[in-house]
C-alpha cells in the first residue's frame, strides 16, 4: 500500500503514512484495495487525484484523495452518484462513538 501511497503524495512522516482522522485510512485503503482487485485503474485515479489537487491546492488533501476516488468509481461504473450520496448520508447518520 505504502508503494501506491507514495506515488499520489501521501501525507508522510518518517517514511510513515499520516492520517489526522480514521476515516483518512480507510479511504486510502478501499482505493488501493480496488486497485489490487483490478477493479480500479490506479493510473486513472491518479490522474483524477492530480487534477482535484491542482484545482484546489489549499483543500485538505484526503478531501482531494475522497473527491478523486469517487470521480473514479462513478466514471468506472462501479458505483452511480446517487448510491455515493446515499451510502454518505447512511454514514453521516451512524453513531459516531465507533473509530
Amino acid at each position: 500500500m505504502a508503494d501506491k501511497a507514495e506515488g499520489v503524495g501521501a501525507p508522510s512522516a518518517n517514511g510513515e503514512l499520516v492520517f489526522e482522522a480514521p476515516w483518512e485510512g480507510r479511504v486510502l485503503s478501499i482505493a488501493v484495495c480496488l486497485s489490487d482487485s483490478d477493479q480500479l485503474a490506479w493510473e486513472s485515479f491518479r490522474a483524477r487525484l492530480i487534477r482535484e489537487i491542482g484545482e484546489d491546492p489549499q483543500s485538505p488533501y484526503y478531501v482531494q484523495f475522497l473527491n478523486a476516488l469517487q470521480e473514479a468509481l462513478v466514471g468506472e461504473g462501479l458505483l452511480s452518484e446517487e448510491e455515493i450520496e446515499q451510502r454518505a448520508k447512511l454514514l453521516a447518520e451512524a453513531p459516531h462513538d465507533h473509530a
